[in-house]
């Protein structure tokens, strides 16, 4: 009787699997049918980018790493700025919930200030291991609480990584008092 179910249940992951190939297979043609106008959209984003020498890895899914992040932090204020500008030509009733161009700025402006406050936390927890002062973890305090807030309140997820910074990052830096070197992992 286990072995007869164990056959119904492989017979009914075959049918899945088909169906979610066939499902993969529709999707990649209507994405391989769509005119160069529909990526208009990214291939801008990517050429604001590329302006400022970032690249998104395609191996990594099209994210931003290590370096073009720092660029991008570095840069925030004029790449947001070149982001906004472009999203604004784009007519309110083409935008995702038609989107006013205040509500636009505000979200521009709360991307760019967490950018910069994400580039100010790093820098200043990159401390050498023991070299903080009692003002230094109020001050990191402080900047990871105005981080968190303004994470939150952009409408984003907290990932992993938001959720270290803000329930992980201040007590280890009060117990070692600056992260030096050490990478997330550490943490």
């Amino acid at each position: 009787e286990l072995e007869e179910l164990l056959k119904e249940f492989e017979r009914s992951l075959n049918v899945h699997k088909k169906n979610m190939t066939g499902a993969k297979v529709a999707l990649n043609k209507k994405l391989d049918g769509r005119k160069i106008e529909d990526r208009t959209l990214k291939l801008k984003l990517h050429a604001i980018l590329n302006k400022y020498k970032i690249t998104p890895q395609q191996y990594h899914g099209g994210d931003l790493i290590g370096n073009h992040i720092k660029k991008f932090m570095e840069h925030a204020e004029m790449i947001c700025a070149d982001v906004y500008d472009f999203l604004q030509e784009i007519p309110v009733n083409s935008r995702r919930n038609y989107i006013s161009d205040e509500d636009l700025k505000s979200r521009m402006d709360k991307f760019q200030d967490l950018l910069i406050l994400a580039d100010c936390m790093y820098s200043f927890c990159r401390k050498e291991c023991g070299t903080m002062t009692h003002a230094d973890l109020v001050l990191a305090g402080d900047i990871i609480t105005k981080f968190s807030s303004l994470w939150r309140s952009s409408g984003m997820s907290v990932t992993p990584k938001a959720h270290t910074i803000e329930k992980h990052l201040l007590p280890f830096l009060r117990r070692f008092r600056g992260l030096g070197n050490h990478d997330e992992e550490f943490i």
